[in-house]
């Protein structure tokens, strides 16, 4: 009775070790979507230069930055315009960070695409049980996603 206790328990641990797992921050490999924060929430076309227009909705200042380049403030209730290269090469992405110049406050981005492959980060206060957005990613396919 031990043995066979112990051969499950064992059998068990080394399925659970040897299973690959698949990474969240990916597309559905079928293409039809499945909720969860993993998921992309834009596309833009990487055939067409890509603006990121950031409308900052949340009352108070607020700083940005695509990423390896310098940090900028953009007041409460206006907007800005972020040029972004992007090609399909493996590994070329761009993070755009997007916080509140002082403190902790939350925050949740909207997004919108427009016909001239502009994408509109509408910035707005954060709160209830959605998670906080504090960057917006897009990756080598122009899929983008908060984080």
């Amino acid at each position: 009775m031990k043995f066979t206790a112990f051969t499950t328990a064992t059998l068990l641990a080394v399925l659970g070790v040897g299973t690959p797992v698949s990474v969240l921050a990916q597309p559905s490999p079928t293409g039809s979507y499945v909720p969860g924060y993993w998921q992309p929430e834009a596309q833009v076309s990487l055939n067409r230069p890509i603006t990121v227009r950031i409308l900052n909705q949340t009352g108070i200042p607020l700083e940005y930055g695509l990423s390896g380049v310098d940090v900028y403030t953009l007041g409460s209730n206006a907007s800005v315009d972020v040029g972004v290269n992007l090609s399909n090469r493996p590994g070329n992405t761009a993070t755009i960070a997007i916080n509140a110049q002082r403190g902790t406050y939350a925050l949740r981005y909207e997004y919108n695409v427009t016909d001239n492959n502009v994408l509109q980060v509408r910035v707005i206060p954060g709160g209830g049980p959605q998670p906080l957005d504090r960057a917006v990613y897009i990756d080598e396919t122009g899929r983008v996603y908060s984080f």
